[in-house]
């Protein structure tokens, strides 16, 4: 599929105190290899075929090992990683690695979650939208306990609103850290700012547009040791 992955693996995981002391978060073994590397594998399952990993904290522990990936998998197109300068924001990273890169589109994937879903899916809503073209389409999953995470609102085929934190019990839809996104919506932004930011700029300019798809299934932010368990142990079983 005709356009490029960024893996934002950059973040140092804090939550996971020694675990990550020498390595960054999406490189913590699960079920026998890193995690990036199962997520690697979902994408190329799913259709895409160019990747470009954004490295920060720890970058030289996910180039040497990216090396080894690129010799065992033989892409047609290497995985490339690319450096973070500074600590730039989960936006001001995105946009620093499409300008080095030199894309106009990209899909965006946390490095950290686990989607039970086709991920391409964010791709064929963001490239063939019927109508007023998507500035950002939006992957968001259903979680049973909404209200400790940022809900997400639709209507009809675009994202109207989304409210931090509410506390609202019961079921409800949240950012599932995957974005297909064009670069010209990122190049008059500041150099530091967080991806959260220009979703919320972008609903409320309204004349642009934020799409959606729905991943309904499973799905694990591996940021805590609880949730690190619960992958290493849902990896296990689907092996």
């Amino acid at each position: 599929m005709k356009i490029p992955v960024i893996i934002m693996a950059g973040g140092r995981g804090e939550r996971l105190g020694e675990l990550t002391k020498d390595i960054p978060k999406p490189m913590v073994q699960v079920a026998g290899k890193p995690y990036l590397e199962h997520l690697i594998m979902k994408l190329i399952d799913n259709g895409l075929d160019e990747f470009i990993i954004s490295a920060g904290y720890k970058a030289e522990v996910i180039i040497n090992y990216i090396k080894e990936l690129n010799q065992r998998l033989n892409l047609n197109k290497p995985i490339q990683v690319i450096v973070e300068p500074r600590r730039l924001g989960s936006g001001g990273g995105v946009k620093y690695v499409m300008a080095e890169a030199n894309v106009d589109k990209a899909l965006v994937v946390n490095g950290d979650v686990f989607i039970e879903g086709d991920i391409s899916e964010v791709v064929k809503a963001h490239l063939l939208t019927n109508g007023q073209s998507n500035d950002i389409t939006m992957g968001i999953t259903l979680v049973d306990n909404v209200g400790q995470f940022g809900e997400v609102f639709t209507e009809g085929d675009r994202v109207i609103e989304i409210k931090e934190k509410t506390g609202r019990e019961g079921s409800g839809w949240i950012n599932a850290g995957v974005y297909a996104v064009n670069k010209t919506l990122l190049d008059n932004e500041d150099e530091y700012f967080e991806f959260w930011q220009l979703i919320q700029k972008t609903l409320n300019d309204k004349p642009k547009k934020v799409g959606y798809v729905k991943f309904p299934g499973k799905f694990i932010d591996i940021g805590t040791k609880e949730k690190l368990a619960e992958i290493r142990l849902y990896m296990q079983k689907i092996r």
